[in-house]
């Protein structure tokens, strides 16, 4: 889309040689927007040499020039350079408060504009943005009503559902980084998606034969017994009560023989620290339990899920949200 000026033969003039321009420094114009020729620009490093032929007094100027002849800022749609303010300057919003202009609100984007960031996002990547690495992602979803949609209309094809050998090459690389065969445990632990596993392969041990692993032992290889035995063992080893992270053991596997772990802590002859009220907690005895409690819920715990008192979490983090973010570190680590 190009610009558009009262004096229509002198838009097109303006439009032309600007255009003529861009093609000379960039390759090809597609639709009134500066695109790069990729099959001659590979890298993203050299995607930014390319525009670095423009100076940033040049292309300030036309974002300047294009906001004096429209009135108002400029979208990104209608300055043929847009693109190399993005390279240039971050992003457009930052390329207008460059220019001197006052920059768009986050809510006040349209939905073209949404689109143009994407398609900017996608291109600096040089793969598509998780959500996560889109800020404006949220919006996408209440615009468009999903991320697929979003992508279909800037002519990206999304499919989310990926090939089994994708799904067995990426519990490989997990088992590499682990260093061992994964657990349920583990993967509740390293937030890995078990229940895609799951749904595609019918149990996790059969993905895990898929990978060429060897199979967990599960509940119904463990007896009561032996699993009283494992955590009596791994006692001895620390010189204090394991955690259920420690164990290794998935807590499906305590749950099937004892009804949780609080109860296999129990019959093994411990007392859960959920239930030593009395008790003085390490930091790392509590960050334990606030995982262990993640693990049992399926969701982020609250302080009163904790059979423990406040004031222990006062005592190390400042607060029960410090508790947490203290929690999440060690999960990531």
């Amino acid at each position: 889309m190009y610009l558009n000026y009262k004096n229509i033969e002198e838009t097109k003039l303006q439009n032309q040689q600007l255009n003529d321009s861009v093609i000379k420094k960039f390759g090809m114009l597609t639709n009134g927007l500066m695109i790069v020729d990729r099959s001659k620009v590979k890298s993203t490093e050299s995607k930014r040499c390319c525009y670095m032929k423009l100076s940033d007094d040049e292309i300030l100027s036309y974002i300047r020039k294009a906001a004096s002849q429209l009135k108002r800022k400029p979208k990104m749609r209608e300055v043929a350079v847009s693109r190399a303010a993005i390279y240039r300057f971050g992003s457009w919003n930052e390329a207008l408060i460059k220019a001197g202009l006052k920059v768009n609100k986050r809510g006040n984007l349209s939905n073209n504009e949404l689109l143009y960031i994407l398609e900017e996002r996608i291109t600096s990547l040089g793969r598509i943005p998780l959500t996560k690495e889109f800020e404006y992602y949220g919006k996408i979803i209440e615009r468009f009503g999903s991320w697929e949609n979003a992508l279909g209309l800037i002519g990206i094809s999304f499919n989310r559902y990926k090939t089994k050998e994708q799904y067995i090459k990426e519990l490989q690389d997990f088992s590499k980084k682990l260093g061992k065969v994964p657990t349920k445990v583990d993967c509740q632990r390293e937030r890995f998606p078990i229940i895609t596993y799951q749904r595609n392969f019918g149990t996790w041990n059969k993905a895990l034969i898929a990978a060429g692993l060897e199979p967990n032992k599960g509940g119904s290889i463990y007896t009561k017994e032996q699993l009283i035995q494992l955590i009596q063992k791994k006692f001895n080893e620390l010189e204090s009560v394991p955690t259920l992270i420690q164990m290794e053991i998935s807590l499906s596997v305590f749950k099937k023989h004892f009804g949780s772990w609080n109860k296999a802590l129990e019959t093994a002859g411990f007392k859960p620290y959920t239930q030593n009220k009395g008790r003085v907690y390490t930091e790392q005895e509590l960050i334990n339990i606030i995982i262990e409690k993640e693990i049992e819920l399926g969701r982020k715990p609250k302080l009163q899920d904790m059979n423990i008192n406040f004031n222990a979490f006062k005592r190390h983090f400042g607060s029960w949200k410090n508790a947490l973010k203290a929690a999440v570190k060690k999960k990531n680590t």
